[in-house]
């Protein structure tokens, strides 16, 4: 009972969280740059959040469209995918990374997400964000 009391919270919690916040959350962009792209949103109101963060370059349009569109999707879907196919639909990783990391995870033992963060190509707060998605941990509903 007390698990699904914890969902609850969480998934209202995370009902309505904008895209900025949420992209923050994953690691995928400080605090610092959602304060200065709702600024510059201010004085330009027909772009959005993830328009804004794309044309900066703090992240591709990809990436904003799977956190806008798809993840809100993924997650009523029961049957949950590996860290690796999160991220690849995220194109936060290309299929020569995923095997590269499955390949070195093979021989070290240590878990993807360990392995994609010693290389460089992604952040723990990004592997975290996703973990807690595949563990239940909150549902989050994004406002574009």
């Amino acid at each position: 009972m007390e698990k699904q009391n914890t969902n609850k919270y969480f998934q209202k919690q995370e009902i309505s969280k904008p895209i900025g916040k949420l992209l923050h959350k994953a690691g995928l962009i400080t605090e610092k740059e959602v304060e200065e792209i709702l600024q510059y949103q201010r004085s330009n109101c027909h772009l959005r959040f993830g328009e804004i963060a794309v044309m900066w370059r703090i992240t591709n349009q990809e990436t904003v469209d799977f956190f806008v569109d798809l993840f809100p999707l993924l997650i009523t879907d029961s049957h949950k995918k590996t860290v690796g196919e999160y991220l690849k639909l995220a194109k936060l990783l290309n299929e020569k990374q995923i095997y590269s990391i499955l390949v070195e995870q093979s021989k070290t033992n240590l878990r993807f997400g360990e392995v994609a963060v010693q290389k460089g190509w992604l952040r723990q707060e990004t592997i975290d964000f996703v973990l807690q998605y595949i563990k239940g941990e909150f549902t989050p509903t994004v406002e574009s």
